[in-house]
Order: structure tokens, then sequence, then C-alpha cells
């Protein structure tokens, strides 16, 4: 299984985004907006608010990712990232107290906020999820790179944890081949955890 410290982001992608390469930030967005979004949802921003969020989230990297690092070298680039989500956050949520949306006419100034902890002080359950959501983003990423019969291969074998004899009986292939699809989706996965 893929620890946490193996999904940290990698230096290169820093690197590239820093160097203002497109399909970098491209794939730096597709990585890191659902995780964002999810930190948004656990503070009950949704929609357009937590869209809002996660674009001024992307604004403040972009103007300070040169600084990103240079303080201390073993920076956690996803501490970095929830510092200035959670600020995102709280500006959301101080506007929505100053200026309630009001739905059908109620005000919303009674509203009670409950603020962003620190990435430190967040339960292990918590950071499970956004490992399991990270490893979700990095699925669909390279789903593409496979045809329909090893990706089906990979997932029944080892996400459902079919057996590859019972696998190869349904798709019309060996065992073998089964065990080789698998593997080669597996170290596809590992590299692109890696690379991000």
């Amino acid at each position: 299984m893929v620890s946490a410290d193996s999904l940290s982001t990698s230096t290169s992608l820093i690197n590239q985004v820093r160097a203002g390469e497109q399909l970098a930030w491209n794939r730096f967005v597709s990585l890191y907006t659902p995780l964002i979004l999810n930190w948004c949802h656990r503070y009950g921003i949704r929609g357009t608010d937590a869209d809002d969020i996660a674009q001024n989230v992307f604004l403040a990297i972009l103007k300070h990712i040169a600084e990103f690092g240079k303080d201390h070298l073993d920076n956690s680039f996803r501490a970095w990232l929830w510092t200035i989500t959670r600020s995102k956050i709280l500006d959301e949520l101080r506007y929505t107290k100053k200026y309630p949306r009001a739905v059908g006419g109620q005000t919303l100034s009674h509203l009670d906020v409950s603020w962003p902890t620190p990435i430190e002080s967040r339960s292990s359950s918590e950071s499970a999820q956004d490992l399991e959501l990270l490893i979700a983003v990095a699925l669909q990423i390279i789903r593409q790179d496979f045809s329909m019969q090893t990706w089906q291969a990979f997932w029944q074998s080892a996400a459902l944890g079919q057996r590859p004899s019972e696998v190869a009986r349904e798709l019309g292939m060996t065992a073998a081949a089964i065990c080789m699809c698998r593997a080669r989706v597996l170290r596809r996965l590992r590299e692109t955890i890696e690379e991000l």
C-alpha cells in the first residue's frame, strides 16, 4: 500500500510549476483541487464558494511558490497547502458571518462557525481520507494510460481482491496475464504518486 510520505509533492513537480510549465501546472491543479474542495466541504463550504476558495488558493500558490521551502528544506508541501487553504476558508467564514447570505429572507447572524484546525492537530482519520482522495486522483490520472482489459484485470484483482484465476476466467486471460496487468498498473500508480 502507499504511505502518506510517498504522496508528498515531488520537488520536480514544484520546480516545474515554479518554471511556469503549463503541463505541470495542469497536473498540479488536477491533483490538489479535490483535496482543497474536500477541506472546504468539511467546514460547510460548497459549490461556487468552495470553487472560489480553490481558485484563490491556486492564485496564492502561484504568487508564493518561489518562497516555498526556502526557509526550511524539510517543509511539507501539504502542510503549506493546508495553511493557505485554511486562511482562505477563514476569510470566507469571516465574510459569511459579516455579510450573511440570506435564503428565503432569513438572516444568518446566529451562525455558529466551526473554525478549521491546523494540519498537525487533524485526526488520523482525516489524514487517511486525504490519502484516499489523493490515491483516487492518481488513479484517475493513470486510467487513460491502459486498455479496458488491463484496467479491469487490475481493478478486479487489486481493488476488488478477486483471485487472479477468477478474473482470468471472466476476462478470457491467463492468471499470469492478470498478475502482469496488475503489476503494470501498480507500478505506474507508484510512479505517478512519486512524481506528484
